[in-house]
């Protein structure tokens, strides 16, 4: 079994039990409604409990004690109040005959610790282990829809717990006539979509240059003067499978309401795009970053007609090649992702009978066709992508990279990358309240004098440095 395969069976195990014992936790509408919403559920799931579990009326206590001290303890870990056996008793009315209703099976099943040591460990074992698991999540479900007949008496179903758990199972099942199936990875839902951890629904999965990780993102905006000392003046927290380039914007946004605008925005190219560059000089802010490389064949190979060597006439809507054809349809429209393009494509005849073709399509037989971004836009990426090559504006970006020393300080004096509270609001007031104390320390170090730590060189470096 991979891992990823030990991990999907620990999260559906978890999720059965600890969201059911969520949802009980959550659903404290009165002794009365708490104790006929306990005995109608498991009433429906089973009516009689093994013996051997339920010997007199001590082992009746102890067994309720224990069951339910589980699942407190679940609860307690899902981040919801803890009740103890007394608690539980007082809910249920005092009627222990909830405990009778319990399945027995899922005593079995569910009354340890969802760890690997105690997962089957035979493949075919955790099979049948898993789709015990999805099925029992199922009947859960159907217990609870059964209950709230009445849609405006919807008390459990629109629960929150309720509604992480049928995501959870609609994310890793699918119902069939008379079982459930485990999902193949290429079926399941996007990852913005489903609920990775049952315990923070808002924490996503992502990967970034081989780094995976569970959890939100942070974007750290800071001063950059060269006489100053470097403020973190925004800090941007967002879900982890969000882009780069999409919180840019939301930055500068940000930076305006406080007054704060820069002149000069410098950023890594997972910032930059042909859009940003138009908004941000719109906002009186110049973006400064790599630009995404071009990715054409032409370009790749270091000859041939790519882009730039097309001249456009935006005012006639059309494009003329290097060999001097112009062309013959110009179509405004959008690409996958919503974003406005303009398709030109040339003669059929013009292209199949050029001298020049091969420098140009590798088509067998179809005219050569360019797509292009808005005017604004196109005008303002090439002209980003020429002015990148030039020493001084690698002279003006040199100053960035001063941010990847404030990351490096707020992971290894602040734990930055460990999330201590659960959801996004407070995952982003943790990672403020790191930005200020970074502040407070560099404030008392610019007051005491203190140099700015450089980039370490290591001891074998410096002997060549020194030799």
């Amino acid at each position: 079994m991979t891992l990823q395969d030990v991990a999907g069976y620990a999260l559906s195990g978890a999720a059965s039990l600890r969201l059911l014992l969520w949802l009980y936790g959550e659903a404290g509408t009165g002794e009365g409604t708490y104790s006929e919403i306990l005995m109608t559920i498991l009433g429906d799931l089973s009516e009689t409990v093994s013996p051997k579990y339920l010997a007199n009326d001590g082992d009746r206590e102890r067994l309720g004690a224990l069951i339910w001290g589980k699942r407190v303890a679940a609860c307690a870990e899902a981040g919801n109040a803890r009740l103890d056996a007394e608690s539980l008793k007082t809910l249920s009315g005092g009627n222990r005959l909830s405990v009778r209703k319990l399945f027995s099976a899922w005593f079995d099943r569910y009354s340890w610790r969802i760890e690997e040591k105690h997962l089957p460990h035979a493949p075919s074992a955790r099979t049948t282990y898993l789709l015990q698991v999805g099925q029992d999540g199922f009947t859960l479900l159907d217990a609870i829809r059964a209950y709230d007949t009445d849609p405006s008496l919807n008390i459990l179903w629109e629960r929150r717990a309720v509604q992480i758990l049928r995501r959870v199972w609609e994310h890793h099942f699918e119902r069939q006539a008379e079982a459930c199936r485990w999902k193949e990875p290429g079926e399941w839902l996007p990852t913005g979509e489903c609920v990775h951890s049952p315990y923070d629904p808002e924490a996503h999965f992502s990967d970034k240059r081989g780094v995976k990780w569970l959890g939100y993102k942070v974007h750290y905006t800071e001063t950059c003067d060269q006489d100053g000392v470097h403020l973190i003046v925004d800090s941007e927290t967002c879900f982890a499978e969000i882009p780069d380039v999409a919180s840019t914007h939301a930055i500068q946004q940000k930076l305006a309401k406080k007054e704060l605008c820069p002149q000069e925005h410098l950023v890594d190219a997972g910032y930059t795009d042909a859009e940003l560059l138009v908004t941000s000089q719109q906002q009186q802010i110049t973006l400064i970053g790599p630009m995404r490389v071009n990715s054409s064949w032409q370009a790749k190979a270091g000859q041939g007609y790519d882009l730039p060597h097309f001249s456009i006439d935006w005012d006639r809507q059309r494009a003329t090649c290097p060999e001097g054809k112009s062309s013959t349809k110009w179509r405004p429209g959008k690409d996958a992702f919503g974003n406005e393009i303009i398709q030109l494509q040339f003669s059929r005849s013009d292209c199949s009978s050029c001298a020049a073709r091969s420098l140009c399509t590798r088509a067998k037989s179809s005219p050569r066709h360019i797509v292009l971004h808005p005017r604004e836009q196109h005008e303002a990426l090439l002209w980003a992508r020429q002015e990148e090559q030039s020493a001084t504006w690698l002279a003006r970006y040199h100053v960035r990279a001063g941010i990847e020393g404030t990351l490096s300080q707020g992971i290894r004096a602040f734990g930055l990358r460990r999330t201590r509270y659960v959801g996004l609001a407070k995952t982003a007031l943790q990672h403020a309240t790191v930005a200020a104390a970074i502040n407070v320390v560099r404030v008392t170090a610019w007051l005491a004098d203190t140099p700015r730590i450089t980039t370490r060189t290591s001891r074998f470096a410096s002997l060549c440095l020194t030799a």
